[in-house]
């Protein structure tokens, strides 16, 4: 009977101590007020994503890896932890489109590894743009809206002026965010035609509309004719799509711009 009560004891007394070491690592995990959430293998799959630095080697857990990122990379946007080769990787930032050394998808495996996102996306963006979180857990974009109505070109210019460029919209949830922000509102979007009559390109690369984009985003039905007068392309509340549009009507307008260039 008295070694079945130490033995009690002893269970009862290593129970704890694990519930003080969970309660310590997800304290840690947690980063003092900078929670993170785990992505789902068919989100990363979908994300492209910017490394910032090479992995760190060595590290023990997923909290610890949370925490070294909080401390020595406090603006990136998460991390990527692979448990077996116990590397830690911070990730600047998620989103779609280009700019700055984007991972595709795949290319850095996430699997066994894991991608962890930050909770908050503060300080991610150049001033006076916002970070507006859209689809997908973990998709931001860096957001500043133009209320006063200008021509297509005069809201390129003035994007431009302030360090970015017309809103990118090239996914379904893009599309989605700019419909929440735009407010019904006619919306300028970033591509023209104006160089080549029918060869639409995105400002923020240069690349040609592709046929998934054009059937995925645009009301077809505008761009089945051709129009000199119709070169530029605007989001449109009333169908949830975008059209193409004379390019000197003045109406609002969404700029973009990249986030932060950070190096850890």
């Amino acid at each position: 009977m008295h070694r079945l009560c130490l033995i009690l004891i002893v269970c009862l007394e290593l129970l704890n101590e694990h519930g003080r070491v969970l309660s310590s690592n997800l304290a840690i995990a947690s980063g003092k007020g900078h929670s993170f959430s785990l992505l789902s293998p068919d989100k990363v799959s979908k994300t492209t994503y910017s490394l910032s630095t090479s992995a760190w080697t060595g590290v023990a857990s997923t909290a610890s890896c949370a925490l070294r990122t909080i401390s020595k990379c406090p603006l990136s946007r998460g991390f990527l932890y692979e448990p077996v080769a116990r590397q830690c990787t911070p990730v600047l930032w998620l989103g779609q489109g280009s700019g700055g050394t984007v991972v595709p998808p795949g290319s850095a495996d996430a699997q066994p590894g894991n991608l962890y996102v930050k909770n908050q996306t503060s300080g991610l963006c150049p001033n006076g743009f916002e970070a507006v979180e859209y689809g997908s857990e973990g998709l931001f974009a860096c957001i500043l809206y133009l209320r006063t109505p200008r021509s297509y070109n005069s809201s390129t210019s003035e994007c431009n002026r302030l360090g970015g460029y017309l809103v990118s919209v090239r996914t379904e949830e893009k599309l989605q965010m700019v419909r929440d922000l735009s407010q019904g509102f006619f919306t300028w979007v970033e591509i023209d035609d104006q160089a080549q009559e029918g060869h639409y390109r995105w400002q923020e690369d240069g690349e040609l509309l592709t046929r998934a984009e054009r059937n995925a985003l645009f009301y077809l039905s505008s761009l089945s004719h051709r129009n000199n007068l119709l070169d530029c392309v605007f989001y449109r509340y009333k169908y949830h799509k975008l059209f193409n549009f004379d390019c000197s009507h003045q109406i609002m307008a969404l700029c973009e711009s990249r986030p932060k260039s950070i190096v850890c």
